[in-house]
């Protein structure tokens, strides 16, 4: 059964805030990180956006077309609801419409089974840049209801997840894609990655 965390918005800011526990601060650092790869002006397309929190703090007014997909339909209503551009999308069976950039913020670790397919699909969609922030050295497989806890969280439909990325692990995968432009941890045990496009059309 899916996770409470995904029944509706207000649900999901819930856990975050009282589950998570990470600060806005510190969410706010991170996603800053970002920005300086995303080109004024570029379209954006953003897959797993949740609630549409990285859009709403940061990339509004910075990006020209956006568009935000995501596989929960409470999430997609509720983007729709903000005025903010929204699909349904599950990316391991849907195609990923092509972007100058394409982001990922704290979600990867849901397709890990199938981690170089899914990059690849993603690299095969971006123009310019392939931008990924992951949670990382978080190890759900630890005893402690606390790690099951955050494990059954994250479940959107298929179970928990405790297998998550390690640093090294996450960026080896991005390394073995050949198409890694700059990798380095982020405070809050999350590590970005980005990577050069393959989509017709992007950088030569």
């Amino acid at each position: 059964m899916k996770s409470p965390a995904y029944w509706s918005s207000a649900w999901y800011e819930f856990f975050m805030k009282r589950v998570w526990r990470q600060s806005e601060s510190m969410r706010e650092q991170q996603w800053k990180a970002l920005v300086p790869w995303i080109p004024k002006g570029a379209q954006v397309v953003e897959v797993a956006a949740g609630t549409g929190r990285f859009y709403r703090g940061l990339l509004a007014g910075h990006v020209g077309d956006y568009l935000a997909l995501d596989i929960n339909p409470a999430f997609v209503a509720y983007l729709e609801r903000q005025g903010i551009p929204a699909r349904l999308s599950d990316i391991r069976t849907d195609p990923v419409p092509p972007a100058d950039v394409v982001v990922m913020v704290a979600a990867f670790y849901h397709f890990k089974e199938r981690g170089p397919e899914m990059l690849n699909k993603l690299l095969d969609a971006t123009r310019n840049r392939l931008i990924i922030l992951e949670p990382v050295g978080l190890d759900m497989r630890r005893a402690g209801w606390q790690n099951r806890l955050r494990a059954a969280l994250v479940n959107i439909g298929e179970g928990p997840i405790y297998n998550r990325y390690c640093r090294e692990e996450f960026e080896a995968l991005c390394l073995a894609s050949g198409a890694l432009e700059y990798g380095g941890p982020l405070p809050g045990n999350t590590h970005l990655c980005v990577l050069r496009g393959r989509h017709p059309g992007g950088r030569q």
